[in-house]
């Protein structure tokens, strides 16, 4: 996607004096895998929730609570461990409260478990929610959103209650007072033959009731059949049912996250759309964001980032901008690996800017995935995003496992200062190349942004040192994108990097490592 950028832009995007640090680390937590799910933001500093391997029991998982400052150090870590249970917060979202505290709803086998976290993530108590269903010990329950309510303070969430052996399957509100006990639920059933699955996805407060968004998954017929839609449930505040909507026009829509309503009655959700491909008798996919009106009439669809047979691709969350713009975030399949994503959108569907961020694998062909869930504004009108990233099998500094991945960029998406400072020309016969590197010098991390207006998919980059010697290579695997260099190993010095596109020289820059 191509940019168009004047001068006047950035003297209204919200850079200050008052801007923050772009941000890109890495936490491992001392765990051998870990994932950052969601992310809340103050002035000061940036709290999270997150997944650990469990140091004590091999196969199972903790939960991280982190305080991070607004350069990204942790100032805060605790873990909430259980014996015998998973704690599980994938779907799952960190909420302040309205007594200045957090809570969230987690995965607890076949329960759910409600947490209540002071600022220090101490935690103040949790509570084991067991009456949603008669469980027989062979259901999952797997929460997602929660919000609080502000007229008592209890918090309103959604779970999927599955049952492995009767297939029966419900989506449920839950709400739960602010002493964690259970004051009602109301269970929806999926209501359509051939469907066994349902996730709730989304979760928005209407003055008269909720809006939900959820999947529904076919489990039955051969793969070509294989259908996935989404759908979208009315419900009042008492949590009785009104109407349900499906996007039955589609073959394939699937993970309906970051539901937001517009401000013209209509409603905004990211998630995929797909296809079954006859010819490589997969499933193809794409990113996609769609605009429903008031009456629930799709106004319009975008479908974005590269086809790939592999379904690792997603929108994972929707951020309303209150300006009459979003930011979409998520990841995509470039080539033979994944990276984080972010779009920039208005209310009539037109992208305004994408960025697309990348850490450089240590082996090939194991290239890294990298996925973010999760995203918010900050003070500086930046974005931050949490998620994990993974080179596969070396990863990062040595550990075998994922990282909790934190970034944080400017109000334009960028993690290199500058990287959408130009103006390009539409029909320039002239290629524009920016080439940008930062920090130079660099002890640690160097970030390398490359953008192309003649960009055709066969750039490699190279690296050299001061003597020719090659160091490193990779394909850029999309236009416009940041990638994250781990240099650390390099000895001190000058390094020469270059931009060859099937043996033509397209760009070249240098920077320094020093200890």
């Amino acid at each position: 996607m191509s940019r168009i950028y004047l001068a006047y832009y950035f003297l209204i995007s919200g850079l200050s004096i008052n801007a923050q640090p772009t941000i890109n680390e890495w936490y491992d937590f001392g765990r051998t895998q870990s994932a950052l799910n969601s992310v809340h933001v103050t002035d000061t500093c940036y709290y999270s929730i997150g997944m650990v391997a469990c140091d004590v029991m091999p196969g199972k998982w903790d939960l991280v609570f982190t305080k991070m400052d607004l350069t990204g150090n942790v100032l805060e870590q605790k873990f909430l461990h259980n014996d015998t249970a998973n704690l599980n917060c994938f779907y799952s979202n960190l909420i302040p409260t309205y007594d200045d505290n957090f809570v969230t709803f987690v995965d607890f086998d076949e329960y759910f478990l409600f947490v209540k976290y002071s600022p220090s993530g101490d935690t103040l108590f949790t509570s084991v929610i067991k009456d949603i269903y008669l469980n027989d010990g062979n259901v999952s329950i797997y929460p997602t959103n929660v919000m609080e309510i502000l007229s008592d303070s209890s918090y309103t969430g959604l779970v999927s209650i599955q049952n492995e052996l009767s297939l029966e399957v419900f989506m449920a509100l839950v709400n739960i007072s602010k002493s964690g006990q259970m004051n009602f639920y109301e269970t929806y059933n999926i209501d359509q033959i051939g469907y066994t699955y349902t996730y709730p996805r989304g979760l928005v407060k209407l003055n008269d009731g909720y809006m939900i968004s959820s999947d529904i998954i076919k489990a039955t017929g051969p793969y070509v059949d294989y259908a996935q839609h989404t759908r979208l449930i009315k419900i009042d505040n008492n949590g009785v049912e009104q109407f349900r909507w499906t996007d039955w026009a589609n073959e394939s829509t699937v993970l309906p996250f970051g539901l937001t309503k517009t401000p013209d009655g209509g409603y905004l959700y990211g998630g995929i759309t797909g296809w079954f491909n006859t010819v490589y008798n997969s499933q193809l996919y794409r990113g996609h964001i769609v605009k429903l009106d008031d009456n629930l009439d799709q106004e319009w669809e975008i479908e974005y980032g590269d086809t790939t047979g592999l379904g690792y691709i997603n929108f994972s969350q929707i951020l309303d901008l209150d300006n009459g713009e979003y930011i979409a975030t998520g990841h995509c399949t470039k080539d033979t690996m994944s990276v984080g994503w972010m779009i920039n959108f208005n209310l009539d569907g037109e992208v305004i800017w994408d960025s697309y961020f990348s850490y450089v694998g240590q082996t090939s062909p194991n290239e890294p995935e990298h996925e973010f869930y999760d995203v918010k504004q900050t003070a500086d009108a930046g974005f931050i995003m949490v998620g994990k990233a993974w080179d596969v099998q070396t990863t990062f500094e040595g550990n075998p496992g994922s990282f909790g991945w934190l970034v944080k960029t400017d109000s334009v998406g960028c993690l290199v200062p500058g990287c959408q400072d130009f103006l390009e020309v539409e029909n320039d016969l002239e290629p524009t190349i920016k080439l940008i590197t930062f920090p130079n010098p660099t002890n640690n991390i160097l970030y390398i942004y490359y953008n192309d207006s003649h960009f055709i998919g066969t750039e490699i980059i190279w690296i050299y040192d001061i003597n020719g010697n090659a160091i490193k290579s990779w394909k850029l695997h999309s236009n416009d994108m940041t990638y994250i260099y781990e240099c650390s190993g390099l000895a001190s010095g000058t390094y020469i990097i270059k931009v060859v596109s099937e043996g033509v020289e397209k760009s070249t820059s240098k920077f320094i490592k020093v200890n």
